[in-house]
C-alpha cells in the first residue's frame, strides 16, 4: 500500500493536477513528457508543492523539482542520481542519497501557471509514475499476529 502510484494527464483545470499516495523511500521517480507545452506562457513547470521529507539521519526537509513541460522527455530521479534533465528542469537531486522518505499526503502534482483556458491543441501529455521502498522486505519470509 502507498508503494506505487502512477497517473497520466492530457488534459486539467486550474493549477493542482493530483494529490500523490505514497509513502517510503525512493526507488525512482518518472516523469514522462510525451507531448509538450507549446501554449502561451513562456515557461510551464510541473513541480510537486514543497512536501516535507524524512533523511537518513531523521531530520526534516522539504523539496520541490520542477520539470519543464515545454520539452519532451522521460526524466527518471532516483537515490543515485538523476536521469533525462532538460533545460529548465530545477531541483531534480534528492536531498539525502543514503534516504529520502516520502512522507504521507505531502506531495500535491501542480503547475506554475493555470493553462486550463488554453485550446487542447497546445496542452502537454505526461505521466507520473512514483515507486517507493517501505522496508517490508525486512520482515523476514514469515511472522505471525496473534488476533486473539
Amino acid at each position: 500500500m502507498y508503494s506505487y502510484w502512477k497517473n497520466s494527464y492530457a488534459t486539467f483545470s486550474g493549477t493542482t493536477i493530483a494529490a500523490v499516495q505514497v509513502a517510503g523511500t525512493i526507488t525512482s521517480i518518472k516523469v514522462n513528457v510525451t507531448t509538450p507545452y507549446t501554449g502561451v506562457q513562456g515557461t510551464l513547470k510541473l513541480h510537486f508543492d514543497n512536501p516535507f521529507l524524512r533523511l537518513s539521519d531523521g531530520s526534516r526537509a522539504r523539496w520541490d523539482p520542477q520539470i519543464n513541460l515545454k520539452t519532451a522527455a522521460l526524466r527518471t530521479i532516483a537515490l543515485s542520481g538523476v536521469t533525462g534533465t532538460q533545460t529548465g528542469d530545477t531541483a531534480l537531486t534528492v536531498p539525502d542519497a543514503t534516504k529520502t522518505w516520502l512522507v504521507p499526503d505531502q506531495i500535491t502534482l501542480k503547475t506554475t501557471a493555470d493553462i486550463s483556458g488554453e485550446g487542447a491543441g497546445v496542452l502537454p501529455h505526461f505521466s507520473v509514475e512514483f515507486i517507493t521502498d517501505q522496508g517490508l522486505n525486512n520482515l523476514g519470509s514469515s511472522f505471525t499476529c496473534d488476533f486473539s
